[in-house]
């Protein structure tokens, strides 16, 4: 066999297991999305879309880099003058915290639109980047045909991050697999995330000044007291860094600011003290560093689309 028949042969095996993977999460989202509109799971930032007819515009906020899936009808995005369509088999990738407007462009009672939309976690990012910066083999193994690339933009999905993408999802059906495989398959997600040919600017703009150990250090430290009152001064003097150059290396790097960062940090913390100690809201609330009940419940109702009372109530005893 010929060397060019032999890729061309791989590019068949290759489009072949992408599109059965598709097909395996397409029929997962449609079994788990039982709702019309956005369907929240027990997997941190992993929401499910169905609707049966195409939609108007919509504000929505990304609080994190995200990456999207659509696996039947088209979707499309507005951020500022760029506008973006994706369907199956391709990826949407927000890159940072931004605003956007998004409408369903095809989908049907016959055949409804179905999505699914991963925000990931700034600290999984920047422990990513970080990695990636310091291994040899850190290269793009793959070329991606990007219809736009900066703040959003939509890209070719590449085999493996289709197929650790479906075995997430999948742990809907396992709480057992959901709790002890989750994390695993979702570091893996933005491993092959980041390290593609599409992320390379990305890469760049986080990890070129050396300062990438002491943004990680300043995550930490802001784990380590995210109950307190912290600013931005008091953070980036814990690392010795100025407060100016400090706030733009973390965004770089974390692809949020760092308050937004310590707003993750609680919530995370916070969701774990109502599914797990069965801590009350207003209790939940005020250990992680919140002074106010109703800033929290909003704060809360933003990143897990339900009030804390009502999050706690659904997936409690169920929990990822």
């Amino acid at each position: 066999m010929s060397p060019k028949s032999k890729d061309k042969s791989a590019a068949n095996v290759r489009g072949s297991t992408s599109a059965s993977e598709l097909e395996r999460l397409r029929e997962l989202i449609e079994r788990h999305a039982t709702d019309f509109g956005p369907n929240y799971t027990p997997l941190p930032g992993l929401t499910l879309y169905r609707s049966d007819c195409t939609t108007d515009p919509r504000r929505g906020e990304a609080d994190s880099l995200a990456l999207a899936f659509v696996v039947q009808g088209s979707k499309k995005v507005r951020v500022g003058d760029s506008e973006l369509e994706y369907g199956p088999g391709q990826v949407l990738v927000l890159t940072r915290s931004l605003s956007f407007d998004t409408w369903i462009t095809r989908g049907s009672q016959m055949r409804p639109y179905l999505s699914m939309y991963q925000a990931i976690p700034p600290n999984l990012v920047a422990e990513t980047l970080i990695e990636l910066s310091g291994a040899e083999d850190s290269a793009p193994t793959a070329t991606s045909t990007r219809s736009h690339f900066g703040e959003v933009y939509v890209t070719e999905a590449d085999p493996d991050l289709l197929g650790a993408t479906v075995r997430l999802v999948r742990t809907l059906d396992d709480p057992t697999a959901r709790s002890i495989l989750g994390p695993m398959i979702l570091r893996e997600i933005v491993f092959h995330l980041l390290r593609s040919d599409a992320a390379a600017g990305l890469r760049e703009s986080a990890c070129n000044s050396g300062d990438e150990l002491r943004i990680r250090e300043a995550m930490l430290y802001m784990e380590a007291n995210a109950n307190q009152r912290l600013t931005v001064p008091q953070v980036a003097k814990a690392v010795a860094m100025s407060p100016s150059h400090f706030a733009h290396r973390f965004r770089d790097v974390a692809r949020v600011t760092p308050m937004q960062y310590l707003k993750h940090v609680r919530l995370r913390e916070a969701r774990l003290l109502l599914l797990e100690e069965g801590a009350r809201a207003s209790e939940a609330g005020e250990r992680v560093g919140y002074r106010s009940p109703s800033h929290f419940s909003r704060d809360f109702a933003q990143a897990f689309g339900v009030s804390p009372s009502q999050y706690a109530e659904r997936f409690r005893g169920d929990r990822g």
